[in-house]
């Protein structure tokens, strides 16, 4: 399990695919098992959908794993391609080594400038390494960018973890995934401020109860504790980042909490099978 920061809160990102942390359950018969050696270029994991809430010029952060098989990221430069609703921008960073390939984490940031319900299908990514030039789309994401008439700083929130996953395989296409969210958040108003919903925008994945009906006081912290319930129908991993409607002083305002991050592992028998769909390997 990797932990990260992103808009500087804490999360938890369930993440497995071949980190350390997996790497060390593995026995020296299973790396033999698997060979890598002679697969040459790069793997860019594409299988994601997410949803972000936000407000025009929020950075919205988007990671992705990717495999060198050839030491080719040392000399690289990275453009994000088919993103016209404000600016962008990508970054490679180095997250662990193994006998055969670098894993490193692609981090794109997103900053949408135009107010609507934007569905991202073609969002792109292009590596040029010394060797070659890759470009592939890196997944399907809704971007949810509310009017500023909806923000106020009355409130914020500290801290947001997401943890207790029941269970999700996306061997079970059928299934039902619970993840609970936790939210510190402080009214710095000078008026009570009552919580209404916190809503996700998306078919595959949604809060168990939405609706709140909870009050928090001038310069009181409380902590929000939801359930999501997360069909894997589409059988992609997900980065999720809800929002939060409330009243202040008897009008409606919006939220954006934080980025979780939701996957399954990718043992070294199904990278072995995504290199053979991809040519990759023989």
């Amino acid at each position: 399990m990797i932990y990260r920061k992103i808009l500087n809160v804490v999360i938890i990102l369930l993440l497995s695919f071949t980190s350390t942390g997996c790497a060390e359950k593995w026995t020296k018969s299973e790396k033999d098992t698997y060979d890598f050696s002679k697969v040459k270029g790069l793997l860019i994991y594409t299988n994601w959908e997410g949803y972000f809430a936000s407000f025009p010029g929020d950075e919205i952060h988007i990671q992705i794993p990717v495999y060198d098989f050839s030491n080719e990221l040392e000399v690289s430069s990275i453009k994000v391609e088919n993103f016209n609703l404000g600016k962008s921008h990508a970054s490679l960073e180095p997250s662990d080594h193994f006998d055969d390939f670098e894993y490193h984490i692609l981090n794109v940031t997103l900053i949408p400038e135009k107010v609507g319900l934007h569905k991202l299908t073609n969002l792109s990514i292009s590596i040029k390494t010394k060797n070659k030039v890759y470009h592939t789309k890196i997944g399907h994401w809704i971007l949810d960018v509310q009017n500023k008439s909806l923000q106020n700083k009355a409130l914020s929130v500290e801290t947001g973890t997401a943890g207790t996953l029941i269970k999700l395989d996306h061997r079970d296409p059928g299934q039902l995934a619970h993840l609970t969210h936790e939210y510190d958040l402080l009214n710095k108003g000078s008026s009570p401020i009552y919580l209404k919903k916190v809503v996700i925008d998306d078919k595959h994945f949604r809060f168990n109860k939405p609706d709140i009906s909870q009050k928090i006081l001038p310069n009181k912290k409380i902590t929000l504790k939801k359930d999501i319930n997360m069909t894997t129908i589409s059988q992609k991993n997900v980065q999720v980042q809800p929002k939060l409607y409330y009243d202040y002083h008897g009008k409606t305002y919006v939220l954006p909490l934080v980025t979780s991050i939701i996957s399954t592992p990718i043992p070294f028998n199904e990278l072995k099978d995504i290199l053979k769909k991809k040519n990759m390997l023989q």
